[in-house]
């Protein structure tokens, strides 16, 4: 009996394996895997390399972009890939390929695909591509005397920036961040204008930025115009102030010129008294009485 269960399993493992084999040879395509790698985030006007390796050698790879971009073939026996404008492709091996895209542009975001021609498998990887901004943030209040409790409306001017899948831009100032815009994508290069009105308060106090998000990549911007918010002295604030640098160097010039001056005195009192020591007197006259001669008498 335990003879025949043991017969019985053979035949079962056996029958397995013939029928893999068979599928197999009707299609390789369920035998075999792909797999190509895209970067996790590209940006526009950089370079971009995606990666494609098959479980088996394959003899024919081709390359294909959203919107059916074109984009190069590679034959594996000779190591050559067909030359596209825009692209360069390379066979390392009989499995592996690269394939690098020179300057990215907003139309190569999407579903990249390599596929072993005619009947081999295929794989694919979704591209993204961003463009980070420039930006400036501009006001009507003065932001260096800002009071408490003030409302100050901030205007933020978002140039050149792109993302092909969700975005958000948000202002950040101070310890506070208020969201500004969100979207799912945007199909080209392209520029905004927000408006966000602020109630002042010491959380807001500080440096301002723009803080854009694409896919997962988070990027902190510094833009022209308003960088950073500021509030005058709080009243009944006692603590003692320190003198500008201004007043120091007056204060500074003023000992030196009054010293000078004492200096100047005191070196000219010395001279005169020495003139004076030095001097000559005159010689004493003495009056005598005059000669009395004989005639005179």
């Amino acid at each position: 009996m335990r003879t025949h269960l043991t017969m019985r399993q053979s035949v079962d493992i056996t029958t397995l394996l013939y029928l893999c084999v068979v599928l197999c040879n009707m299609n390789v395509e369920h035998c075999t895997t792909a797999e190509l790698t895209c970067p996790d985030i590209s940006y526009v006007q950089d370079s971009a390399l995606m990666h494609c390796s098959m479980s088996v050698p394959y003899e024919i790879l081709q390359y294909s972009g959203p919107g059916n971009v074109s984009a190069p073939q590679c034959v594996a026996g000779n190591k050559y890939c067909t030359p596209v404008k825009g692209y360069n492709a390379s066979v390392v091996n009989a499995t592996y390929s690269r394939l690098r895209i020179l300057s990215i542009q907003p139309y190569h975001a999407g579903r990249w695909t390599c596929k072993n021609i005619p009947d081999g498998p295929s794989t694919s990887c979704n591209l993204v591509t961003t463009k980070t901004p420039t930006c400036s943030i501009t006001s009507k209040e003065d932001t260096d005397v800002l009071a408490q409790d003030q409302t100050l409306t901030l205007t933020v001017d978002i140039q050149d920036y792109y993302c092909s899948t969700a975005l958000t831009f948000s202002l950040q100032t101070g310890n506070v961040t208020t969201l500004l815009m969100e979207a799912d994508s945007v199909s080209s290069v392209t520029h905004s204008t927000s408006s966000v009105a602020l109630n002042v308060t010491d959380s807001h106090l500080g440096a301002v930025g723009l803080i854009f998000s694409c896919h997962h990549k988070q990027t902190s911007l510094t833009c022209d115009g308003v960088t950073e918010l500021k509030t005058t002295d709080a009243p009944g604030n006692d603590e003692p102030r320190t003198p500008s640098t201004l007043m120091i160097i007056v204060a500074v010039v003023c000992a030196i010129v009054f010293l000078v001056i004492i200096i100047i005195i005191i070196v000219c009192v010395v001279k005169r008294k020495q003139v004076n020591d030095t001097k000559p007197q005159s010689p004493v006259n003495l009056d005598c009485p005059p000669y009395i001669t004989v005639g005179q008498l």
